[in-house]
């Protein structure tokens, strides 16, 4: 899954979980976000590391929220992934090149900013608030 797709798919991934009161398999949330479970089951590891589902192992297992909808803001998702998405260069770069070896610090700054404007918007929607809208539309 690329760095760019993440957040999305977590935020489905969790919205799956807030529409359904058993645990839901990742074969089944597979097939909601036309992906393979294979996906899914890293990024619900992802989740679960960061205190947001539980998994269930079994036949009957798979995730559940380990929050209430209304507690888990889209901020939370977005400071599990943000670091592929607002990282460094993957590989240092030139330190004797006017751009390469002042790049990292300059890009640092913008991405603080961009980080604290992004995260106070999303800190303002919840799972539960993803849910309702998708319910409107039924």
């Amino acid at each position: 899954m690329s760095a760019n797709s993440q957040f999305t798919v977590m935020v489905h991934i969790l919205t799956v979980l807030a529409a359904t009161p058993v645990p839901v398999s990742s074969a089944a949330i597979a097939d909601s976000v036309n992906t393979n479970p294979v996906t899914i089951r890293k990024a619900i590891s992802k989740l679960r590391a960061a205190g947001l589902v539980n998994t269930i192992p079994g036949s009957n297992g798979g995730a559940t929220l380990r929050k209430d909808a209304r507690q888990i803001s889209l901020a939370d998702i977005l400071d599990i992934v943000k670091e592929d998405c607002l990282g460094k260069h993957a590989n240092p770069p030139n330190p004797n090149c006017p751009v390469g070896g002042n790049i990292q610090k300059v890009m640092l700054n913008i991405h603080k900013e961009l980080d604290d404007s992004i995260t106070e918007t999303l800190a303002k929607r919840s799972i539960n608030d993803i849910w309702e809208e998708i319910q409107a539309t039924f």
